[in-house]
């Protein structure tokens, strides 16, 4: 759950009402359209209404975007990831590209989205795990802002960590039914996943393996993991909104200074005294404030982007190490990441944290820990060029 922040709409909006000079008016139909002042009804309705429906737009994209036409990418850096045996880091996209388009012929296109069903069900599992801690004690607070309170900011934090702690042994179960390969697992059902988690919970995992970590064993560095990520995200993209909207705010300062160099800055279209309101300048005032809203809902979307990417970089190690924990033990069979084609066991013997993160280092250098990192650049391209597109075409149709 993001932290939630308002965004302001009316960058271009006025304090002040336009001057009119005494008399008829030329134009007539001046009355008919809504004022400028954006504290009357209608300027506030318009805004909130496109506010909501842009917002609606960019979180739809971005749900479909993440279920379906990113995931691909997803299932393939997790396998390059586990694999321990290829000798292909895959550390550009060109590879991973031609490893995927070798796997998609040979096996079917839905082995690209292995597991789908179930990274949905994680996501609503965890929603509803917060919501319900939520509601038993009212101190984990489930929404938070910049301005919140430090007890409340803690408690929300400590509502992250819970919820980590609860959903891991089925996000476990969905890391390796989204590794494994198509051709050489048996399907499993809508809810296979879920006691799959639970087997794993009470350490078991279908054919009993004494390489399996004991559940404890993972808790700690799992729930961690999830928390930096959640936490270094969020600030980032608070730090990056707050630049956006600096940048915005000042580009804005200037096009006015430019435009009525003796008014004083936050004045609106046609309120320097004198001059004359005009059908065309309110039309080119409501065009603005529509553009404004477009622009600062689709910073607030690019913030959240590129807080997510570097965040994903930083811990791009650390994910790598722990995704080796959670298969080591389950028996998993994965593909050739190397030539797209035959199968390889997952095989390893890891005390810990610690021992895989050494073992990586010394065995298969500093890159190990960014096996199929050119999944990762591959995936966030394609998030960036639907995001631009959508916004095209909402400011284009606004």
């Amino acid at each position: 759950m993001k932290v939630q922040r308002s965004v302001s709409c009316s960058v271009l909006s006025s304090q002040t009402n336009p001057i009119v000079p005494d008399g008829p008016s030329p134009n007539a139909d001046l009355n008919k359209l809504p004022s400028s002042d954006p504290s009357k009804p209608f300027y506030r309705v318009s805004s909130e209404h496109s506010r909501r429906l842009i917002t609606f737009g960019y979180n739809l994209t971005s749900s479909v975007t993440d279920a379906f036409i990113v995931y691909p990418c997803l299932v393939l850096r997790r396998r390059c990831q586990v694999s321990c045996m290829g000798r292909r880091y895959h550390l550009t996209p060109v590879s991973i590209i031609d490893v995927a388009i070798r796997l998609q012929r040979s096996q079917g296109i839905t082995c690209l989205w292995k597991g789908v069903g179930s990274h949905l069900m994680i996501n609503a599992m965890t929603f509803g795990v917060e919501s319900s801690m939520s509601e038993f004690n009212e101190n984990l607070a489930i929404d938070v802002n910049r301005h919140s309170k430090v007890k409340k900011l803690l408690g929300h934090v400590v509502l992250k960590a819970l919820s980590a702690a609860v959903v891991m042994p089925f996000y476990s179960s969905h890391l390796v039914e989204s590794v494994e390969s198509e051709a050489a697992s048996e399907p499993r059902g809508i809810f296979g996943f879920i006691f799959e988690g639970l087997y794993r919970l009470a350490g078991y995992a279908g054919i009993q393996s004494h390489r399996l970590l004991p559940f404890r064993n993972l808790l700690i560095p799992t729930v961690l993991y999830f928390l930096a990520k959640y936490l270094l995200s969020n600030l980032l993209e608070i730090l990056i909104l707050t630049v956006f909207r600096y940048n915005e705010k000042r580009k804005h300062d200037l096009l006015l200074k430019s435009a009525h160099p003796f008014s004083p800055t936050g004045t609106d279209v046609g309120s320097v005294p004198g001059v004359a309101v005009t059908k065309d300048r309110s039309l080119d005032a409501l065009y603005m404030k529509r553009t404004a809203c477009i622009e600062s809902q689709y910073h607030e979307f690019l913030s959240t982007f590129f807080a997510s990417l570097v965040t994903d970089i930083l811990l791009y190690p650390v994910e790598t190490v722990l995704f080796r924990l959670h298969v080591q033990g389950t028996r998993t069979i994965i593909d050739d990441m190397d030539r797209g084609k035959g199968f390889l066991p997952v095989s390893s013997r890891h005390e810990g944290f610690s021992d895989c993160y050494r073992t990586i280092k010394s065995v298969e250098g500093r890159l190990g820990f960014f096996r199929g990192f050119g999944s990762l650049m591959l995936q966030y391209a394609m998030r960036f060029s639907i995001f631009k597109l959508v916004h095209l075409v909402s400011t284009l149709y606004s």
